[in-house]
C-alpha cells in the first residue's frame, strides 16, 4: 500500500519519541488504517527477544498492553478469526470483523507497520530504561569520586571508614566491609565493618 495513508503512518511510527506515546500512536495508526478501508478488531505483536522468548505487545483491542508470551496456539488460532504473518523474526496477530476480509498484500502491509511500530517502542522502553540506569551508575560514581577527595593524608583504618561510610550512604547499601592483603601477601584481613577473619 502507498499513498498518503502509507506516509501518514510511516510518520506517526518515526514521531514516535518514548515509549508512553504508544497508545496514542498506537490508536492514529489503526485510525489511519480505518480511513483506507482496514478495519481491525484485534492487533498484537510478538516481537522476538534476546533470549528466543517473545515480549508480547496488545495494541488493539485498547489499552495497549505488554507482557512476556508464547506464540499463540493452533486452539486459539481457530477460536477467532486471527491472522498469523511473520514479519522477519517477529509474529504479528490481525483479526476483522469479517474473516478473510484483508487481501494478502494488505495484510502483509499492516502487519509489517504494527511490527515497526511495536518494536520502536520496545527499543524505546529499552533505551529509556538504560538511561535510567546509566543515570543511577553515574551518581554512584561522582559520589564514590567526590569522597575518594576526602581520603588523602589518613592512616589506614580512618580511609577504611571513609569508603565505608561512602558506600553505605551514598550508595544506598545496608552494610560494607574492607578487606586488606595482609603483609605476607597471602591472606586477607578485615580492617573496617568485618571480622579479622
Amino acid at each position: 500500500m502507498t499513498g498518503p495513508a502509507s506516509d501518514e503512518i510511516a510518520g506517526l511510527i518515526q514521531g514516535l519519541r518514548s515509549s508512553a506515546e504508544l497508545p496514542k500512536r498506537a490508536a492514529e495508526c489503526i485510525d489511519a488504517l480505518r480511513r483506507t478501508g482496514v478495519e481491525l478488531t484485534h492487533a498484537s505483536v510478538y516481537l522476538q527477544n534476546e533470549a528466543g522468548s517473545y515480549d508480547h505487545c496488545v495494541l488493539l483491542p485498547p489499552p495497549v498492553t505488554w507482557d512476556r508470551a508464547t506464540l499463540p496456539s493452533a486452539a486459539h488460532r481457530a477460536e477467532a478469526p486471527h491472522v498469523i504473518t511473520t514479519v522477519g523474526a517477529d509474529v504479528v496477530q490481525l483479526a476483522a470483523p469479517v474473516p478473510g476480509a484483508l487481501a494478502e498484500p494488505e495484510l502483509r502491509w499492516c502487519a509489517t507497520q504494527l511490527a515497526m511500530l511495536a518494536r520502536r517502542a520496545h527499543d524505546l522502553r529499552a533505551l529509556e530504561e538504560a538511561r535510567s540506569q546509566l543515570g543511577k551508575l553515574d551518581k554512584g560514581l561522582i559520589a564514590l569520586h567526590d569522597g575518594s577527595l576526602d581520603l588523602s593524608g589518613e592512616d589506614e583504618r580512618a580511609v577504611s571508614r571513609r569508603i565505608v561510610t561512602i558506600v553505605t550512604e551514598q550508595l544506598g547499601f545496608d552494610r560494607a566491609g574492607v578487606f586488606l592483603i595482609g603483609d605476607e601477601g597471602q591472606h586477607l584481613r578485615g580492617t573496617v565493618g568485618v571480622d579479622d577473619l
